[in-house]
């Protein structure tokens, strides 16, 4: 009888020199040794051994019956046992000998019978397990044993540990998670299932598929093996007997085919909303955080995202058509900025009232500006300005045109014809960047201080002391400012947090020996003087970028109440008397002042400050004051009301007594008196309109004059129809944030990162209202 090595319950002998993994089918070829296979099946499938080991730690023997001659060449393998263990049996016979209990793995036995049948001689191969020794006393090469004992003992085992393993559903397994996201389309041929990307298997390697698993599918695949993990110690716990790992559940990946088109909408509007680039979908980084919030989710490539993003803009700007349309005025504001040093881009800005009384904003147009071969750029501009305004069919609908102070825009908007207004932000920017520059005085103090800010952004011991001498003074713990050479706030900043921590600033210079850093007591008066005198400025550039563009309206009050501050200032005391820098700053910013409000805000050509002010309830008392100025207004106001649409003034007085027939007048002598003054008093003029309006007292600077007049649209119904016109206008040709903050200007610079492909999409998109 011959007994063969428990390698052959794994393997399938395809021919007498060919054998085949049951496990992973990987082919061997067998010329009368089983090393290779067992070392495959310790190596590759060592959960399948452990079953092995475990099953009996006293010996195995694996047994092989002969076949007869009719048998199948499959069928001559007849059984193995599993048990891991090398018997120990006393021979009933002299010389028999008790075999040590250690772990081997036993490769092949076999059996000789003598002649007489009374002396079996068996040679036994032993190797140890893994890197375990095994002492010589423990086994010989050849002992004799008790045959017949020896097989019942074997038959017995084998019946044993084969129905255990088949009554605990002990099945075909693969020896790699992977298989969890892999599937077999042939013995060659795997795909995966989260992206159907296909690979071949070379020998049953698995390594490219793992690689491919951990960079691109890498959250999905590290919840799998720890899922893995957990799963093969909980069973271990409680089944001994059995190891086996239990399969992660399998995560369905949603491809980008398959989200919704909402979803699209969503991440077109993250992408448009923050000047983000398309190729953002294609950063690892951004896709790791996705997989983190939904693992089945696949993002699209960024060729998709492009067209989301364009099919969006077409629906957004059929939606927007379809809202001016409805609006029966609109105001451009136009910007020209740099796109990455080169190349010059024209944004359009359209402005309008909406039908609910809400101040619209939205960017209508982003076009190249051929700047290298016009020879006359400001009538490329015009033309241009003139296409996108035929297009949108808003030329003969534009109040007027804002743009910054440069003269080539005022010359493009001249040939078009229409009112012009010169940005109130830019102004003001441009008065305090030429003042301050003017004064040497104020630039070298300010590089001195900026030395100090500079001293303690990069010292950490000093930046340490300052922030320990603060708190055991229980005050709030701060640091200074670094200002911007061109940004005059940052300047004011950094002056002001210079004057609040002086004090300890000056103990820990001392401290350190650094004081000459200190300013001198008159440079340090000089600071405070300074502050007092940019505090105004800075508060008029914080209350302009309170709203999103400011209104034309609200021009004239801020403009005037600044004048008024710098010309109530007083200098300190100083020997220098006029020539004292304080004094000349001063008198420079009021004269900046006064030109800005002559030339541009008290515009007296056009009026468009002063009748956006006066119908404004919060400010309408500025222009009461001039009686020329109100008297113009109320003509040119007249007039407009009077060339109003007729019909349109039927629809609005509807609801307030216009409907009042003469059978319903003479219907009841008791009020057909009453009914008669009211359709009158519902009829009147549009003169009386605007007295009744200005006699109205004013309301306060907090309140909302779009909402004041949306509650006031019946009694003033042919007023209401002029109000949308000016109170639209904006006072600065960019939201003033632009002009002011440097957060602000910094996420403007995103715009030179977008592709010219997608960038008028993605600039309309940004100011769009997307309802989702």
């Amino acid at each position: 009888m011959r007994r063969r090595s428990f390698v052959w319950f794994y393997m399938n002998q395809l021919s007498p020199g060919c054998v085949q993994c049951k496990l992973c089918g990987q082919k061997f070829s067998y010329r009368n040794s089983t090393s290779t296979m067992g070392k495959h099946i310790m190596m590759k499938h060592p959960d399948h051994t452990e079953n092995i080991d475990n099953a009996a730690h006293t010996g195995f023997n694996i047994k092989v019956d002969t076949p007869d001659a009719g048998q199948s060449y499959m069928d001559k393998i007849v059984s193995c046992d599993l048990s891991s263990s090398i018997v120990n049996h006393t021979a009933d016979t002299a010389g028999s000998k008790r075999v040590s209990n250690f772990p081997l793995k036993m490769d092949t036995i076999t059996s000789e019978e003598d002649s007489d049948d009374t002396e079996t001689t068996s040679k036994v191969g032993r190797k140890p397990l893994g890197k375990q020794s095994c002492p010589k006393k423990c086994f010989k090469r050849t002992q004799k044993v008790d045959l017949d004992c020896v097989n019942d003992r074997v038959e017995n085992e084998e019946e044993r540990i084969l129905n255990g393993v088949e009554n605990c559903g002990l099945k075909r397994k693969t020896a790699s998670i992977i298989w969890s996201f892999m599937v077999k389309q042939s013995p060659i041929e795997a795909t995966c299932t989260l992206c159907r990307k296909s690979f071949r298997i070379h020998n049953g390697s698995t390594s490219s598929m793992i690689k491919h698993l951990k960079i691109f599918h890498s959250s999905a695949f590290e919840k799998a093996e720890r899922g893995n993990r957990v799963g093969a110690t909980t069973f271990r716990s409680h089944q001994k007997n059995l190891h086996t790992v239990l399969p992660p559940a399998k995560v369905t990946k949603l491809n980008s085919s398959s989200l919704t088109t909402k979803h699209n909408d969503y991440l077109a509007n993250v992408i448009a909303s923050e000047l983000f680039p398309c190729s953002l979908v294609e950063s690892v980084s951004f896709k790791k955080y996705v997989d983190s919030l939904n693992p089945k989710v696949v993002l699209p490539n960024k060729q998709t995202v492009e067209e989301n993003i364009s099919k969006l803009h077409k629906s957004q700007q059929n939606i927007l058509q379809k809202q001016i349309d409805e609006s029966p005025d609109i105001s451009i504001s136009i910007e020209i900025w740099t796109y990455r040093e080169r190349r010059q881009y024209m944004t359009i800005t359209g402005h309008f009232i909406s039908k609910t009384w809400e101040h619209e904003s939205v960017i209508l147009k982003t076009v190249l500006l051929d700047t290298r071969t016009s020879t006359d750029l400001g009538t490329n501009i015009a033309n241009k300005l003139r296409q996108i305004l035929q297009d949108w069919s808003i030329l003969d609908k534009v109040t007027c045109i804002v743009s910054d102070n440069s003269e080539l825009l005022a010359s493009a908007v001249a040939q078009l014809g229409k009112p012009h207004v010169q940005c109130v932000a830019h102004a003001l920017n441009m008065i305090m960047d030429a003042s301050l520059k003017a004064f040497l005085d104020f630039e070298s103090i300010v590089e001195k201080v900026r030395d100090i800010a500079n001293f303690f952004e990069h010292s950490v011991e000093a930046a340490e002391k300052l922030v320990n001498y603060q708190t055991s003074e229980s005050k709030v713990a701060l640091k200074l400012i670094l200002d911007s050479e061109s940004d005059w706030i940052s300047t004011y900043k950094m002056f002001k947090c210079y004057a609040d921590l002086q004090s300890t600033l000056k103990a820990v210079l001392v401290q350190l020996y650094n004081e000459d850093l200190l300013l001198e007591r008159q440079e340090l008066a000089l600071v405070n003087h300074y502050i007092q005198v940019l505090e105004p400025f800075v508060l008029a550039a914080e209350d302009m970028s309170s709203d999103g563009y400011m209104i034309l309206s609200k021009s004239l009050p801020v403009f005037e109440i600044l004048q008024q501050m710098v010309s109530s200032y007083e200098c300190p005391d100083s020997s220098q008397g006029e020539n004292d820098p304080l004094t000349a700053l001063t008198r420079d910013l009021s004269g900046h002042l006064s030109l800005v409000l002559e030339n541009n805000v008290r515009n007296r050509t056009n009026l468009l400050s002063f009748t956006a002010t006066l119908l404004d309830p919060r400010f309408k008392h500025i222009v009461l004051r001039d009686r020329d100025v109100l008297q113009r207004i109320e003509q040119k106001l007249q007039l407009l009301m009077e060339t109003n649409d007729s019909d349109e003034n039927e629809h609005q007085n509807f609801e307030y007594g216009s409907h009042l027939t003469t059978s319903d007048i003479e219907s009841n002598s008791l009020w057909s008196s009453f009914d008669k003054t009211v359709k009158e008093s519902v009829s009147e003029s549009p003169v009386n309109e605007l007295h009744r309006y200005i006699e109205e007292r004013p309301v306060t600077r907090r309140e909302n004059p779009l909402l004041y007049w949306k509650e006031r649209e019946p009694l003033y119904p042919k007023l209401c129809s002029i109000v949308k016109k000016f109170l639209s206008i904006p006072a600065t040709s960019v939201p003033p944030k632009q002009v002011f903050s440097g957060e602000e200007k910094k996420k403007m610079i995103r715009r030179t990162f977008l592709e010219e492909s997608n960038l008028d999409s993605i600039l309309f998109l940004s100011t769009s209202r997307i309802e989702l």
